[in-house]
Order: structure tokens, then sequence, then C-alpha cells
């Protein structure tokens, strides 16, 4: 029986009409791939329940000069990432997807690499579309993959939010390799 490949996954904001964090994530995959060719790399099928709203929210907010710009742009880049398969997308996870299904998941994985990022995964904030903290963009300790940011932003957070969460943040990002 041959040997499985060792596996790296990739966790970010992946499947939102938003060019840069699509075309991030594709070339990051792409260079990993390349890098480690007999690694298996994929990006974690993981869409955040608040996200997936604002952003179906967003296809129907119109612009004055081009009133299906959204709608337009989410055709294409669905069309880039899954008609065309040029991201490979790792889509066994829990049905449920909460924090806490999530973490349960990653510690009973052994992927050689958990690489967070990119975009503005790490944003802590209050707010209706956002993800609160704590949420598997900051992976807790316990699980069994080496992790990894890449390219991750908190642009826009709220500093008091951090200053409370201080100690957990710290002990997190302190967890990454």
């Amino acid at each position: 029986m041959p040997k499985s490949k060792e596996k790296i996954r990739i966790l970010t904001y992946h499947n939102v009409p938003n060019n840069g964090a699509v075309l991030q994530n594709f070339a990051l995959q792409d260079t990993l791939q390349k890098e480690f060719p007999s690694y298996d790399v994929s990006t974690l099928d993981y869409i955040p329940y608040k996200i997936s709203i604002s952003e179906i929210l967003k296809l129907f907010r119109p612009y004055k000069k081009a009133p299906l710009f959204n709608v337009k742009r989410s055709l294409i880049f669905k069309k880039f990432i899954y008609w065309e398969k040029r991201l490979s997308i790792d889509s066994r996870l829990p049905l449920i997807r909460t924090y806490k299904s999530m973490v349960k998941f990653l510690r009973r994985k052994e992927y050689k690499a958990l690489i967070v990022g990119s975009d503005n995964i790490w944003k802590i904030r209050k707010g209706r579309w956002t993800p609160q903290y704590p949420n598997i963009y900051w992976p807790p300790k316990g699980i069994n993959s080496k992790k990894y940011s890449f390219a991750a932003s908190a642009y826009n957070s709220d500093p008091k939010l951090i200053e409370s969460n201080r100690k957990s943040l710290i002990e997190t990002l302190e967890d990454f390799n």
C-alpha cells in the first residue's frame, strides 16, 4: 500500500468575492505546491457563517454605476476557484462548522503544516459580520500541526478588545512556529 502524502493545509478567507483574498490564496497554494511537490497542499473549505452571510448580502448591494458589479464579481471568482479547479479545496470538514467543532477536527488531524492567512483574518472586533474572538483563525494550543501565519492582518481591530484578550492572544501567537 503506497504511503499517503503528508498534508499542508491553508486556513483563510477563500470563498469570498474579493480579488485580493482569492488571488493571495491561489498564489500561496501554487507556490507551496511547487516548493513541496511531494506534499498534498490544499485550502480548508472553512467559511465562517457570519462572513458567508455578509458576502451574500454584498451581492445585492448595488453600485450606482454598475448595479450588478458584485454579482458578476462573485461569478467570476466562483468560476476561477471551483469550475476551473484552480484551487485545491479540502472539504472534509465537520458538517457543523463552529469554533469548537473546528478545534476538535484540527486536533484530530496531523497536518505537516497549518498556514493561517492571508487577509484580515485576525481582526478582533465586535460586529454583526465579523467572527468573534476566539475563532479558528487564532488556532489554540493542542493542534498537532506546525502553525504558520502568512500575511495575516488585524486591520481595524478594536484596541479595547485586543487589550482585554492580550494574554490569550500572546499565548496563541507564541504557539506558532
